[in-house]
């Protein structure tokens, strides 16, 4: 009996073992089928920076990755490298545990089922030229934490396979070589494999990463760059604090839907969250507040997560809009540039859209000052803006009351959003009731004499004038047109 257990225990350790083998071989079965696809004169070369092999779960890990070519001039990397889910991103990472024991979801991938857009667009400086590759190596640092994330200790061994290292001689003949250089795609090119090792995230150490992160924002200095990337102590994180903490930051946006707006550089930190449920409460939450301002990238963040729950539309209304629009022109756009699966992702976060503005729209009523003016030019903007918004019949109907809402709150908005209501907008509240606001932002605004408060200057004198001539006038025939 002895011998036979004995024996059986010989037999459990070898069957253990053959599977961590085959676990690791299955890992270097792909490693080795990627770098055989590699061209004979390119090499990449991962490394951890700094030499360092220990991390605190949502600890930023940053790697090098180092190229070379034994021809020169014969390869160019493109190291305009951008966050994900751009798709000027960096390539991919894959990743196993050494524990085979260890679950299959021990690390993945934050941004898997966030589709990555099909275009790209950009103002700003001049991007970096793409570099000629030699036998020295060229350099691109990358923050792991954008393809992985570690939800469990242990140590782990990964590679990177990327795309931006292009052969010179395929488009040196272009026309426009510098923009080809900067969106072209060579084949994949896969690193060695590097080995680190993930230890519980320390409570005290992930507070003080918060109150890093709070200093940063606190320091109004400008910092302009066309290599964009975020701090990593908050961004990656991944604590209910650190989320707590974004989603306020999201409610202090004053500049909607320009450069200055930092609301979509920081979705991924939320699409990467662990707890999506928790998270998307903890937002609902904050929308009600009344000293919360709502904002559009909040809302649109917060139906992507709910896009991404694939929860259902309970709202039959919602329900009723989406299947009539179902097979319009902009569905069919959507599933020829998106995909099936990009299409009814879109989908999806339209109809979240809807339920999140009557959500809104209910809490407006709560808010107060620049929180309920903000919040009102967010469901106005919205409606306006969003056909498949502001045409659904409940949204439809309270619209005027809103409108009239904001025309009260007018000055008590940041100076962004009044201009875009005073510009482009105006014909949605041109009316006699904006004089007061008018009149009284016209004895607000400094008088100097640079171009920016000029031109508004100019703007209010001429908005004031075609409200007070329709004011002198019997027929008002001018009430309801535009600029």
């Amino acid at each position: 009996m002895t011998q036979a257990k004995a024996l059986l225990g010989v037999i459990l350790c070898s069957l253990i073992s053959l599977h961590a083998v085959r676990s690791d071989d299955a890992f270097d079965t792909a490693h080795k089928a990627a770098v055989e696809q590699n061209p004979p004169d390119l090499s990449c070369t991962l490394r951890l920076a700094g030499d360092k092999t220990r991390f605190q779960q949502g600890e930023t890990i940053r790697v090098i990755a180092a190229f070379y070519s034994d021809h020169p001039d014969l390869y160019k990397l493109n190291t305009w490298v951008w966050p994900r889910p751009s798709v000027m991103s960096f390539g991919a990472f894959h990743a196993a545990p050494v524990d085979s024991s260890l679950p299959g979801n021990a690390v993945v991938d934050p941004l898997g089922d966030w589709l990555q857009p099909q275009g790209f667009s950009y103002e700003g400086p001049p991007p970096p030229t793409p570099v000629a590759l030699t036998d020295k190596p060229t350099e691109i640092p990358v923050d792991l934490n954008e393809w992985l994330r570690f939800d469990r200790p242990g140590t782990y061994r990964v590679y990177a396979t990327m795309n931006r290292v292009i052969n010179n001689k395929a488009i040196q003949n272009s026309k426009s070589q510098l923009r080809d250089d900067l969106f072209a795609f060579g084949p994949p090119v896969a690193s060695n494999i590097i080995q680190l090792e993930i230890v519980p995230a320390d409570p005290g150490w992930s507070h003080a990463q918060v109150q890093a992160q709070l200093a940063r924002w606190a320091d109004k200095t400008p910092h302009y760059t066309a290599q964009p990337r975020l701090e990593g102590s908050l961004m990656f994180l991944g604590t209910q604090e650190a989320a707590q903490v974004i989603i306020q930051h999201l409610g202090k946006n004053k500049t909607p839907r320009s450069s200055g707006d930092d609301s979509i550089a920081w979705q991924p930190a939320l699409v990467g969250f662990r707890d999506r449920t928790w998270l998307i409460a903890e937002m609902q939450r904050a929308l009600a507040q009344p000293d919360y301002p709502v904002t559009q990238g909040f809302l649109h963040t917060l139906t992507l997560l709910e896009a991404l729950q694939h929860k259902p539309v309970t709202s039959k209304e919602v329900q009723s809009v989406s299947t009539a629009k179902k097979d319009n022109d902009r569905s069919r756009v959507a599933r020829a540039l998106l995909g099936e699966e990009g299409a009814r992702l879109a989908t999806a976060e339209g109809q979240f859209l809807i339920q999140e503005w009557l959500r809104t729209a209910k809490a407006v009523a709560q808010k107060k000052g620049q929180s309920k003016a903000m919040t009102l030019h967010t469901l106005s903007e919205l409606a306006w803006l969003n056909p498949d918004v502001g045409q659904v019949p409940q949204i439809a109907r309270q619209l005027p009351q809103l409108t009239s809402e904001l025309i009260v709150a007018f000055n008590a908005l940041p100076s962004l959003p009044q201009e875009y209501l005073l510009r482009d907008e105006w014909p949605h509240i041109r009316s006699k009731a904006m004089l007061p606001a008018l009149r009284r932002l016209q004895a607000e605004v400094p008088p100097r004499k640079d171009w920016w408060y000029g031109d508004t200057l100019a703007l209010i004198a001429q908005r004031l004038q075609q409200l007070e001539t329709t004011e002198t006038t019997t027929t008002g025939e001018g009430n309801n047109k535009g600029n």
